[in-house]
C-alpha cells in the first residue's frame, strides 16, 4: 500500500503494538520495520494508554472518599519514572519518533501518603499535572512528536491536542458524523489554528455503529471519503485516519492522490490561520479562507485559499466576498478557481473582492489569491 503523500503512520491500539515491551527481540523487530519507514519518508509512531483509566499499575490513585483506587495511575508516583523510562528506552532501540498517548492525567485526586511526587490528596492534583508535563516536555526536547488528547501544548509538552470531536459521535451513521466534524472544525479554529488540534475518521470500525458508521469498503464510499479528505485537508487540519489503508480501488487511489496532491502543493498557505465565511450546515453551501499577510512570505505569492463546500443535493450559486484586509495588499489580486485561467480583480474600499460561485451537488472547490506584486 502506498502511502500517496501521507508522511506518518502511528500504531494505535488493537494493532498488537506495545510501547512497554522491552523484550530485545521485539525491540529488534520494531527497529527493523521503523528504519524501513524511515528510509521511505515516512516516520512512526506509537499509541500508549499511561494514566487515565489506567490501573494495576501498583501506583493507582486513591479516592479520598472510598479509599479505593479510582481507576487510573497516578502520576505523582513512580509510576512517572517507570512509565517515562520504558518509553525512553523503547524510542532509543527502535528509533520511534512520535508518541500518541491515550488518558494523561485527567484531574483526579489521590489521597495516598505513600506516593513518592505529593503528600495526599490537597496537593495530588497540581502534582500530578506538573509530574505530566515533565514527562511530555522531557520528550519534546528530544524532538518526539507529541499527540496528548488535553491541552498540555500550553506548558511547551505536545505538539497537538484534540481540535474537538467526541469519540462516540463516530457511531453515528457517516454522513452525520462528517458533518458534526465540519461543524467541529469551523468552530474550533475559531480559537486553534489549524496545526493545534487533529481530528479523527472511522475508517474501519472504532466503538460502534456497524456498517453504517464507517467508511469502508472504501470504493463504496467514495464520496463519504473524499468529504473526509477534503473536509480535513482543506481546512489544514491532521486527522488520525484508523484503519488499515487508503484505498481499494484504482479509483479510490486517484481520488486520494488528488487531495494529497493538493495538500503537497498548497501545505504552507493551508497551515496558515483561517478567516471564516460561511458554517457548514448540510442544506447550502459554507466556506473557509487561509490567508497570510505577503510580507510574511515574501517568496510565495499565494496571500489566500478559499475552501468551498456544497453538501446539499442541490446545485448551489451564489457570490462569495473574500476580506483581503490581513493579507498586507491594498489594490488587486488574482484570483484562479482551481488550475483554472486567473482573473484580475481590484479590492474594493473595504479590501474584499467579490467571486461567484457555483457548485454542483456535493461538490468541493477552491480559490488561490495570489499577489501581483513581488515584495523585497
Amino acid at each position: 500500500m502506498v502511502l500517496q503523500g501521507f508522511d506518518m503512520i502511528i500504531f494505535s491500539f488493537g494493532s498488537g503494538f506495545n510501547l512497554e515491551n522491552t523484550d530485545r527481540a521485539y525491540l529488534k523487530q520494531m527497529a527493523t520495520s521503523i528504519g524501513y519507514a524511515n528510509s521511505k519518508g515516512i516516520e512512526i509512531g506509537g499509541y500508549d494508554l499511561i494514566a487515565d483509566t489506567r490501573s494495576g499499575t501498583g501506583y493507582d490513585t486513591i479516592d479520598p472518599d472510598t479509599g479505593e483506587s479510582s481507576g487510573s495511575a497516578c502520576f505523582a508516583s513512580r509510576w512517572a519514572e517507570i512509565l517515562g523510562g520504558r518509553v525512553e528506552t523503547f524510542m532509543n532501540a527502535t528509533g520511534l519518533s512520535m508518541l500518541e498517548t491515550d488518558g494523561p492525567y485527567d484531574g483526579r485526586p489521590c489521597a495516598s501518603t505513600e506516593h513518592e511526587h505529593h503528600r495526599g490528596a490537597d496537593d495530588s492534583i497540581q502534582k500530578q499535572f506538573e509530574k505530566q508535563v515533565e514527562f511530555y516536555s522531557r520528550l519534546r526536547s528530544k524532538n518526539v512528536f507529541i499527540h496528548a488528547p488535553d491541552d498540555y501544548f500550553f506548558a511547551g509538552g505536545a505538539n497537538k491536542g484534540v481540535l474537538g470531536y467526541a469519540e462516540m459521535q463516530f457511531n453515528l451513521p457517516r454522513e452525520e458524523w462528517i458533518a458534526i466534524s465540519r461543524q467541529q472544525v469551523y468552530d474550533n479554529t475559531w480559537i486553534m489554528a489549524p496545526t493545534q488540534g487533529w481530528m479523527f475518521a472511522a475508517l474501519i470500525q472504532y466503538h460502534g455503529g456497524g456498517p453504517a458508521a464507517i467508511l469502508e469498503p472504501l470504493s463504496e464510499h467514495i464520496e463519504a471519503w473524499e468529504w473526509t479528505l477534503g473536509t480535513f485537508i482543506g481546512a489544514g487540519v491532521g486527522a488520525c485516519y484508523r484503519g488499515d489503508r487508503l484505498y481499494d480501488t484504482p479509483a479510490v487511489q486517484v481520488m486520494v492522490q488528488k487531495w494529497t496532491s493538493f495538500w503537497i502543493k498548497y501545505r504552507r498557505i493551508l497551515t496558515e490561520d483561517i478567516i471564516h465565511l460561511r458554517r457548514p450546515t448540510v442544506g447550502s453551501w459554507d466556506a473557509i479562507m487561509h490567508y497570510s499577510n505577503i510580507h510574511h512570505h515574501p517568496q510565495d505569492s499565494v496571500v489566500a485559499l478559499a475552501m468551498v463546500y456544497n453538501p446539499s443535493p442541490d446545485t448551489v450559486s451564489a457570490n462569495l466576498t473574500l476580506p483581503l484586509y490581513y493579507t498586507g495588499i491594498e489594490d488587486a489580486v488574482e484570483v484562479a478557481e482551481q488550475d483554472g485561467p486567473p482573473l484580475r480583480l481590484t479590492l474594493n474600499r473595504n479590501y474584499e473582492v467579490v467571486i461567484q460561485i457555483e457548485l454542483q451537488p456535493k461538490g468541493i472547490t477552491h480559490f488561490v489569491v495570489t499577489s501581483l506584486k513581488n515584495v523585497t
